[in-house]
């Protein structure tokens, strides 16, 4: 590691002395005096290597000034030394930056390596990509390995240095592959996954239990329902009437995504950099649930790198839209093509960008403005103009996109005592009926 190390330094000091020739013999051809090409010189060299190691959040280039002074001073002697060749040609200018910025590449993502610094976000990305093209074997970042390996047939080596990297390269042995892959339809065994009429579900978490629920039996049957069919629904009640909590178990009701499922999710949340080391493929339904103030780039995705938004990260799984009438009109209209075709196309300055969005739709909504319509113990403050405003952002080709429409009773009205005295619909007895 030694050796290794103090390899990684020469070309650090060989790099830096490339671009100080660089930045040396420019100055001498604007007619610096040897003060000024000594300081543009140093700049150059000093500049570069800063930069790169601020980006890559390695030990810091300032560290070594002494030394890459003394380098700067040498290359201004070789450059008087060679003024006639060293100035006077075109290319040598170019010549040099390009042995400095290789160099300075190779070392500053060494040390990156060595130091465990970032992991690549959309590795899986690149695999499947490969796969589709041909390509069968792939060196990774070793914090990624396993991440690579799901993709089926793919053969990865898991590198921690590029001393590494290149030693893998001379026997194929060095490329493996996951024990066992799985394809068609079938389900994968899971620790945290548990098996109910032969369909795999998440393990139930606290927080996950519609044992918990008081009553809003109706509520709870329809969310069963569409958990079998994959409908959207939308839930109106006034406050307090458990609609959020009931929506938000949701989840505990949906299977773990197959391996043709997984895989597209897997490759958004990696490309959005969500994904998380320790779960290499995503095995439970994305739930999203965006804030009210949430923008249309937020929600369909864009921005300099055209990333995904919160329809795409919920693809194969669920987007709940709680106090949904507080959510922007235009935001809103915006979910009815992605609801119809299951995918978004952004196109952004002369490029187009089309991200998978089969999602499942969830609101819960107030009756009213003020929440108090149609209570029979609260009274509502809010006119008839501002209840049809409060509807009209709810438009007709959105409403038709929503097989399920429950009205949900506030239990503690008296109106639904007798559902509340029956046993409670738990979870697992809910997945039976699924």
């Amino acid at each position: 590691m030694l050796q290794h190390i103090e390899f990684l330094n020469i070309l650090d000091y060989i790099g830096t002395f490339a671009f100080a020739i660089s930045g040396v013999r420019l100055a001498a051809r604007k007619n610096f005096d040897l003060f000024g090409a000594f300081v543009v010189g140093f700049v150059t060299a000093v500049g570069g290597g800063t930069l790169r190691d601020l980006l890559l959040d390695v030990k810091p280039f300032w560290m070594m000034q002494p030394s890459y002074a003394l380098i700067t001073f040498l290359a201004l002697i070789v450059v008087i030394i060679f003024k006639r060749w060293i100035v006077r040609l075109e290319y040598t200018f170019f010549i040099f930056d390009a042995i400095g910025l290789g160099l300075f590449t190779v070392v500053g993502v060494e040390k990156s390596l060595m130091a465990g610094n970032p992991m690549w976000v959309n590795v899986i990305m690149g695999c499947i990509t490969g796969a589709a093209g041909g390509i069968f074997r792939c060196i990774v970042p070793a914090a990624n390995a396993e991440e690579a390996r799901e993709v089926n047939g793919m053969k990865v080596f898991g590198a921690d240095t590029l001393e590494e990297a290149f030693a893998a390269m001379s026997s194929p042995e060095n490329f493996t592959e996951a024990a066992a892959h799985f394809s068609g339809t079938k389900q994968i065994s899971d620790k945290n996954a548990v098996e109910t009429n032969g369909i795999l579900f998440p393990r139930i978490t606290d927080g996950y239990e519609f044992g918990d629920i008081r009553g809003q039996r109706q509520l709870i049957r329809g969310l069963q329902i569409a958990a079998a069919g994959g409908h959207n629904v939308v839930a109106i009640g006034s406050p307090g009437c458990g609609k959020t909590m009931a929506m938000q178990k949701f989840p505990a009701l949906l299977p773990i995504l197959t391996p043709e499922e997984a895989q597209p999710v897997t490759r958004i949340m990696s490309l959005a950099g969500l994904l998380h080391p320790a779960q290499p493929l995503v095995r439970t339904p994305p739930f999203r649930m965006p804030h009210q103030t949430a923008s249309i780039e937020g929600m369909c995705g864009g921005g300099i790198n055209c990333r995904p938004g919160e329809i795409s990260l919920a693809h194969n799984g669920v987007l709940f839209l709680d106090e949904a009438a507080e959510f922007k009109t235009s935001v809103l209209q915006m979910l009815r093509v992605p609801l119809e075709t299951g995918r978004i196309t952004l196109a952004r300055a002369g490029r187009s960008t089309q991200f998978p969005a089969r999602f499942q739709l969830l609101m819960a909504a107030n009756p009213c403005p003020c929440g108090n319509f149609g209570s029979d113990t609260k009274m509502c403050l809010c006119s008839s103009r501002a209840i049809e405003m409060y509807w009209k952002k709810f438009s007709a080709p959105l409403l038709d996109r929503i097989d399920i429409r429950i009205s949900v009773k506030n239990e503690s009205d008296g109106t639904e005592a007798s559902s509340a005295q029956e046993p409670p619909l738990t979870t697992e007895l809910l997945r039976i009926g699924i």
